[in-house]
Formats: structure tokens, C-alpha cells, sequence
């Protein structure tokens, strides 16, 4: 979710079930969220078509993946950016041979860390709804963590060529419980399209995967997108605190975009996805003396409340 846009700004934008126990017994509850790799799945229909032009290969992925995945690898979703998606795209497949290792390592230790990261959680905030699978892929440089519907309901996605490129390195533990956050918190937040209710949600996952991993970097907490954001926002701090206040019931892309997102049709004062550190500095100023199961529970007019209260307390505006 949190870099999701950052690609998006360049494109314009199973498992089988167990058997059945006898009716007399009840049947078990789930085990936890289910993961569902198909990253290596990519690479093998790639050795099959490892001569091919990008474009073949990609049509090759779209049909393999059909059932699976519909329209992810095809281009209709993309609308009238459709052409420049796939020429991005095409161009991530031509670079494949050389990004292929260090992507592929990432899918092979994905479940071990994923598995890990979800303890981690669970232990310092709640339990995780595991109604739907979370499915690991090579998301072709669109993603490394996003929410999508492909005909089933959002499901959670990763997308390990981009977690490769994003954190080389780098620990991935605090992108995970950021991800991992989103999936609590979102059937507690509700719908809410106003900035200060994104303001929150990324804020507070920031700030969830800064508590459960002291001392994480900024590039483990990734607001080094696309550029590092910290430097340029520090000796600003008061001026993007009140940019952000100036905001908090605004709706739609042109408010979100310059917050949360690497594109912006605007000229802003600020880098790109400042959002995530204002967020982060609020809910930092907010979680004196309260945990985080607490403060995943906060939302409505009493949230918005704590926000604005705790903005103004932040920074003196005109």
C-alpha cells in the first residue's frame, strides 16, 4: 500500500481445500492467515519463455495467470495509460535477467519472515482477520504492498521484485507489520475518505512498525520514497503541520496525491509522500500512554477530535 502509488505514477495509475471433517465435528477455526506464493510460479513461465520478446512474455503471464490473477498482466485496467503500462512493464521484463536473483531471494524467504512479522504482531497488537489469503507475486516493479480486487474482494498482495528494489539490505520487518497493520486496522477505521482519516492510518502504521522495531531506519520504515523525505521536511516541520491541518476534510486525488502518493499535479512546497511523516509525527505525539491495540480502535469524530487537537498542540498556525 505504501509505495503502491509511487509505480502507479509511472503507469497511470490457489491452495486446495482440506478435506471435510464429519458433520458431527465442528470444524476447526481458522490457523492464521494463509499465504499463497505465486512469485515462483512468474519466474517459471519466464524459463519457458526466456528467448521471447517483453511483449511475449508478458502475454505469455497474462494467459498463464488468467484464472489466478485475471487482468493483472494484461493492460485494460490501466485505462488510457494502457500503452505507457506496458512500456513500462516491457521494460522491467527486458531488465529481468539481471533483477531476477535478488527478487527471487526475497519469494524464497518471504514465508519465513511473513510468518515471523505476524507473531511479532499479534503478540503487541491483536489477532489478524484470516478470512482472506495473502498472495506473494512479482508485481513487475507496480508494488510491494497493495491492496487489489480481481474479482474476489480487496485481498492484501506483495509484490517481491519491488520489496527487492526497495529494501536491498535492508530489514523488511517493519514493511511487513506496516502491511500487516493496514489489514487490522482497516474494518476497525470503516470507510472514511477524508485526509485525516488516510492521515491516521498511515500515521499509525508507521508509527506500529517504528514501536514494534526500535531503532528501524527510515528506509526501513520507507520514507526514503522516492526520495528521502525526513532531510526535507524537518527544518519545515511547522509549515507541513499546518499544510496538513489546512487539509483534513478535503476529499479526493488532488488533496491526497501530493500527501501519500509520488505524483502530484500540483507544484508542492514539499517532498513527495510527506503525508507518511506528518502522520508519523502525529501519531507519535497521540501514543504517550497508550498502546497500539488502543489506538487501532480510535476512529470517528472522536478520533478526528484527537487529531486536531493533537495538530494544533504540534505546531501554532496562523
Amino acid at each position: 500500500m505504501f509505495r503502491a502509488m509511487i509505480a502507479a505514477s509511472l503507469l497511470g495509475l490457489a491452495a486446495c481445500s482440506p478435506v471435510a471433517p464429519p458433520a458431527a465435528t465442528p470444524p476447526a477455526p481458522p490457523a492464521g492467515l494463509r499465504l499463497v506464493d505465486y512469485a515462483h510460479e512468474f519466474d517459471a513461465v519466464l524459463q519457458t519463455e526466456a528467448d521471447a520478446s517483453p511483449d511475449r512474455q508478458l502475454s505469455a503471464l497474462e494467459a498463464h495467470f488468467a484464472d489466478t490473477l485475471p487482468g493483472f498482466y494484461g493492460s485494460e485496467r490501466f485505462g488510457d495509460r494502457a500503452e505507457a503500462a506496458d512500456r513500462f512493464r516491457a521494460d522491467v521484463l527486458s531488465r529481468w535477467p539481471e533483477k531476477r536473483e535478488a527478487a527471487l531471494a526475497v519469494a524464497d524467504e518471504f514465508a519465513g519472515r511473513f510468518d515471523q512479522a505476524i507473531a511479532r504482531f499479534e503478540a503487541a497488537v491483536g489477532p489478524l482477520p484470516t478470512e482472506r489469503p495473502v498472495y506473494l507475486l512479482m508485481s513487475l516493479g507496480e508494488f510491494d504492498g497493495a491492496t487489489r480486487d480481481f474479482g474476489d474482494g480487496e485481498n492484501l498482495y506483495f509484490g517481491a521484485d519491488a520489496i527487492s528494489q526497495y529494501y536491498p539490505g535492508a530489514s523488511t520487518m517493519p514493511f511487513l507489520q506496516h502491511e500487516l497493520f493496514h489489514l487490522y486496522h482497516s474494518p476497525r477505521m470503516g470507510e472514511c475518505p477524508e485526509i485525516w482519516c488516510s492521515l491516521w492510518s498511515e500515521g499509525l502504521a508507521t508509527y506500529t512498525a517504528e514501536r514494534l522495531n526500535p531503532g528501524a531506519s527510515d528506509i526501513e520504515l520507507g520514507l526514503h520514497l522516492p526520495e528521502p523525505i525526513r532531510p526535507a521536511l524537518d527544518p519545515r516541520r511547522r509549515e507541513a503541520i499546518c499544510e496538513v491541518r489546512s487539509r483534513l476534510d478535503a476529499t479526493g486525488s488532488e488533496a491526497y496525491n501530493p500527501l501519500f502518493t509520488g505524483m502530484s499535479g500540483e507544484a508542492t512546497r514539499f517532498p513527495a509522500r510527506y503525508g507518511y511523516l506528518v502522520g508519523l509525527w502525529l501519531a507519535e505525539h497521540l501514543g504517550e500512554g497508550h498502546d497500539l491495540s488502543e489506538m487501532a480502535e480510535w476512529h470517528g469524530p472522536e478520533l478526528r477530535q484527537r487529531i486536531v487537537a493533537g495538530l494544533a498542540a504540534m505546531a501554532e498556525c496562523p
